[in-house]
């Protein structure tokens, strides 16, 4: 407790969680029991199925629980780095901005303390007196040389250099490495890779094996799961208990370009071989999924069809049944021969009737297009018979007029010239 009065409900203690082989019930056999102790107190004292802890480190010891990580052997390099860096850019900042030794009686330090372009400094007298600017020696490259140094020392103290990285750095040799030097570079990299891989894949299997304990326990009901791009039924509960796992460690052999020119000419020798039968469709499936993965895509059956999954191939069929069969198709075939040779008969009659048809249909149109212009011209004959006859009758009219006007200018000359002579 850190205070006399602090509140007891809230006080640190030390937990542990034990456990341990002991015979409890004395029939000489030890069984596992779970503790749990608090400081100096057992809470929980119970049997237990199984140590439910995996423990795994990349780099290991004989005869130790606890390993090494990456970080534990380069936490003190990179501590290095970070003080030749940091100190790298203070000298870098310094040199950009270097510091000045004023006189505080002369110069007026709020101008001196503000750097702006164009800024001006008050000064008494004569400022070269007044002001003398401190220099600081550059340090970048003697500590960008200790961070290069530090950065070979990481690659010794870690075994991974920048050719398997990936990395374009060259140093004063890399350009008369040739590619099998690189190439045993890389190799040595990768060997130091498997061998964390190896070491991790122990705490791997123990950790699944424990998952796989835990889930045969508790499994309640039947799932499905998504595989291999397929919904797949599971029931754990029908599982069998595994008291050993293979944990496969999938570092292929070299780069991704690597495994794919390779699962290439395995491929190209499975085509050659597979005339000979050494080779199954279900074997050039798995090299070209593989191929299809290495090359960076993760569905293989997008591009190509398992054989598994393909429905199984039909048995052969009997030779009395197929002689049989070859006969009930023949006499099929011959009879719809027959009722197509029918059908385009059919077919030739009903087209030479529908001409029939239209070319009466098209006689009758154009007998009635005839009648209808025969009809139309008799109608302009008659309008125009009734114009001539209405102009003749209303010429004759003017005639009868004209005749009577004449007739009467000289019935009345005539009698003006019987009374001229009576006068």
């Amino acid at each position: 407790v850190d205070a006399v009065d602090a509140d007891p409900s809230m006080r640190r203690v030390l937990y542990r969680e034990v456990y341990l082989r002991v015979d409890i019930d004395k029939d000489g056999i030890a069984e596992l029991r779970k503790v749990c102790v608090a400081n100096k107190k057992v809470l929980h004292n119970d049997e237990a199925d199984c140590v439910p802890f995996a423990a795994f480190s990349p780099i290991i010891f004989g005869h130790r629980h606890h390993g090494l990580s990456f970080y534990d052997l380069l936490s003190e390099i990179t501590q290095i780095k970070t003080a030749l860096l940091r100190g790298m850019l203070d000298s870098q900042y310094l040199a950009v901005q270097p510091r000045t030794a004023v006189d505080v009686n002369r110069v007026n330090l709020d101008d001196m303390l503000v750097s702006r372009p164009g800024g001006v400094v008050r000064v008494n007298g004569d400022p070269a007196s007044a002001t003398m600017p401190l220099v600081t020696p550059d340090v970048g490259k003697t500590a960008l040389s200790g961070i290069q140094y530090v950065d070979a020392w990481k690659q010794d103290a870690s075994g991974i250099n920048p050719y398997f990285q990936g990395g374009m750095t060259l140093d004063a040799n890399a350009l008369n490495k040739t590619a099998s030097g690189t190439a045993q570079l890389i190799t040595q990299a990768q060997s130091r890779i498997e061998a964390i891989a190896r070491s991790l894949s122990d705490g791997v299997r123990d950790l699944f094996l424990l998952l796989h304990q835990i889930t045969l326990k508790n499994a309640t009901r039947a799932d499905k799961v998504k595989l291999s791009n397929e919904w797949v039924p599971i029931d754990p509960r029908e599982w069998v208990r595994r008291a050993n796992l293979t944990v496969q460690i999938a570092l292929g052999s070299g780069s991704k370009e690597m495994q794919a020119q390779q699962l290439q000419q395995v491929l190209m020798a499975q085509m050659q071989l597979a005339p000979v039968g050494i080779a199954r469709p279900e074997n050039v499936y798995n090299t070209a999924s593989r191929w299809v993965q290495a090359i960076g895509f993760r569905q293989p059956d997008e591009f190509w069809t398992n054989p598994a999954k393909q429905p199984p191939q039909p048995p052969p069929p009997n030779p009395v049944v197929q002689a049989e069969q070859i006969k009930a198709q023949t006499t099929l075939q011959v009879k719809q021969a027959e009722m197509q040779a029918q059908a385009a008969d059919d077919q030739r009659q009903f087209a030479i009737e529908q001409q029939r048809l239209q070319a009466e249909m098209q006689a009758e149109q154009h007998k009635a297009q005839l009648q209808a212009e025969i009809e139309r011209y008799k109608a302009e004959l008659d309008a125009q018979l009734e114009r001539e006859k209405a102009e003749m009758q209303r010429q004759t009219q003017l005639q009868i007029a004209r005749m009577n006007a004449y007739t009467q200018r000289q019935a009345n000359l005539s009698g003006v010239k019987v009374r001229r002579n009576g006068h």
